[in-house]
């Protein structure tokens, strides 16, 4: 089911008009994607978010930034040495090998979740443009200078057009973001508006977030890694988006918005609309941790339940699990 389609199964069961005002809109798709991120971070629900991705490591470089889309590694590893690195804390790092020496990486180290995917290489000025000419709103940004004095700041962008901070000695950047959400992509940059690129923010988002590792030893040359993660869960926005769910269990997402909606009206409804969200929800429960090789034969109050066909290492006539 699309979001939409979601939206006017909600609007038809509480006897909604079928457009009705925007505040009602608002306050169902509100509740529609609160169901849909509560859902989706179910243990097991990651089967549904799982994708693949592959980036070259940079010699004398530790710190790598992950894609924006990304949440939880799963699994890292490299098939030139045929090798699967495995994941240590920060602290191991800090404690084995202080100074990071040099070499073929075995171990990565998850550091957490960044503004940006390189910092700049000295002090700097910092410039900030889109390549959509609708993103004209504030730009801010907090960080440290020259010195480790704390520095915030903010400019009004101009579309295309890149603009800079004030300060032109930027040597860290703890936060950046802008006003509006992004109409463009809005790219950052370090001492003119194309020089290196050191953190992007997206289509529809207000800031960068990138999921940063470090990789041990540090990689002495180049080497393509592939690693499985989970997507984030991402809100739908537009009509025709789909939720991450299994197909048959999309309309768990409108159940669960009619029965927020019964809550807030105080509606008799809401009892009948919560058992029948919690029957669905166990059923989806069962439908991602069950497997194919399982079998489940309900007993029955006889404790017979007819010929069995598991083979010759069960009863003939009857299983009793």
């Amino acid at each position: 089911m699309t979001f939409l389609e979601l939206q006017q199964d909600t609007f038809r069961r509480t006897n909604k008009a079928t457009s009705p005002d925007t505040e009602t809109v608002t306050r169902i798709k509100a509740f529609i994607n609160q169901h849909h991120r509560t859902l989706m971070a179910i243990p097991g629900m990651d089967q549904f978010r799982r994708a693949e991705g592959t980036f070259d490591s940079v010699a004398d470089t530790a710190r790598v930034a992950l894609p924006q889309a990304l949440t939880k590694i799963d699994s890292l590893f490299e098939t030139t040495n045929n090798r699967r690195l495995m994941e240590k804390s920060l602290d191991w790092l800090r404690t084995v090998n202080p100074q990071q020496d040099s070499g073929t990486p075995v171990v990565y180290v998850p550091k957490g979740y960044e503004y940006t995917a390189k910092q700049p290489s000295d002090a700097s000025q910092l410039f900030i443009k889109s390549d959509s000419i609708s993103d004209d709103g504030v730009a801010y940004i907090q960080g440290i200078r020259t010195g480790g004095i704390l520095g915030a700041d903010s400019v009004t962008m101009t579309g295309t057009s890149a603009v800079s901070w004030s300060a032109t000695d930027w040597i860290a950047i703890n936060k950046v973001w802008v006003s509006q959400a992004a109409a463009g992509s809005i790219t950052i940059h370090e001492d003119s508006d194309v020089g290196t690129e050191l953190a992007q923010i997206t289509i529809g988002n207000v800031r960068p977030y990138y999921f940063v590792i470090l990789l041990w030893p540090t990689p002495a040359g180049v080497l393509t890694y592939s690693f499985d993660y989970q997507r984030k869960i991402v809100d739908l926005v537009q009509d025709t988006d789909e939720p991450y769910l299994p197909d048959d269990y999309h309309d768990l997402l409108s159940i669960g918005g009619r029965r927020d909606e019964y809550e807030k009206m105080d509606d008799s409804r809401f009892n009948t609309a919560s058992r029948e969200y919690s029957d669905k929800l166990k059923s989806l429960q069962y439908f991602i941790h069950g497997r194919a090789s399982e079998r489940l034969i309900p007993r029955s109050t006889s404790g017979r339940i007819g010929w069995s066909d598991l083979g010759g290492a069960f009863p003939a006539d009857v299983y009793l699990p």
